[in-house]
């Protein structure tokens, strides 16, 4: 009997509903935090501050000696005061520090620096803004950065191909003659010969025949069934196009992304009088606004 009497004299621990509650958020708040910390779940900045502002503010309220009535946070024309301004003062700091640091992190995060590009989308080619779940977001490029980008334009058989300067073998998108019709832009374009030159009358054998200003040396071939055979030749001694003209005929081709026109302006296959021969009117075809 006198150890039971014993037994039941001594304290028992008993937890208040109040005690509860704020052990529950420091739970939440400090052991929710590495939890998500250590197992990369993706949180918003803002999640994160307020998990760790209530978890903050119940230590304080509980174990810190309080928070005093005096005690006030101000936001614009708003102002609160007591354990409601603890805990939004401190949600309001976390957060804006934590954005600090994830805006410095997508930067680190990709290779060039996040600010230096944007996303388009494929099909379109608009902006897009980017959500790095639980790092930060790349906003949408601002409209003078647009504006600022220099791109070129070529014509090609299916409209007008829109590319970057310093990237000419990527086509950034294409215009129709549609859409050139509809915002009046084809109507002041027109197509020019620039670097138009004739050669003299060539026999077929000729060989490294110089046509400067233009990138080429032109070689003569047999003629055949009223056809002249010729090639171009580049600086690197390789033959960048060949090709065969009909009589007094004209070929247009495409070497390394510009236009050429070839055309045989005189001809004699025949051997009457003179050495059968070949002359040929040569020049690059560019696109120019017209006034």
């Amino acid at each position: 009997m006198a150890l039971d009497s014993e037994s039941s004299s001594k304290p028992r621990f008993h937890l208040s509903l109040q005690d509860g509650v704020i052990l529950g958020l420091l739970l939440l708040g400090f052991i929710g935090t590495l939890f998500f910390y250590l197992f990369d779940v993706p949180l918003p900045p803002i999640v994160t501050a307020v998990l760790l502002a209530a978890a903050i503010a119940a230590l304080v309220y509980r174990f810190l000696g309080g928070i005093a009535s005096t005690t006030s946070f101000a936001f614009g024309l708003f102002k609160i005061s007591g354990t409601l301004a603890a805990l939004i003062g401190c949600a309001y700091f976390i957060n804006q520090t934590l954005e600090q640091q994830t805006r410095y992190s997508l930067d680190r995060l990709f290779e060039p620096e996040a600010h230096r590009w944007f996303a388009v989308e494929k099909n379109t080619g608009r902006p897009l803004e980017i959500r790095v779940r639980g790092i930060g977001t790349l906003p949408l490029p601002a409209a003078e950065e647009l504006a600022d980008i220099r791109l070129t334009a070529e014509p090609q058989q299916e409209g007008w191909i829109i590319r970057a300067k310093k990237e000419a073998a990527l086509p950034l998108g294409i215009l129709t003659e549609q859409e050139l019709e509809r915002i009046g832009a084809s109507l002041n374009l027109a197509p020019q010969l620039q670097h138009f030159l004739v050669t003299d009358r060539l026999p077929p054998g000729t060989v490294n025949y110089s046509l400067e200003p233009l990138p080429f040396k032109l070689q003569v071939h047999e003629f055949s069934r009223d056809y002249s055979h010729y090639s171009l030749i580049d600086g690197d001694g390789e033959i960048c196009h060949s090709g065969s003209i009909y009589r007094k005929q004209t070929e247009i081709t495409r070497i390394a992304d510009k236009t050429y026109l070839i055309a045989v302006v005189e001809v004699n296959h025949q051997l009457v009088d003179n050495y059968p021969y070949v002359k040929f009117a040569i020049g690059e075809i560019v696109v120019r606004n017209s006034p």
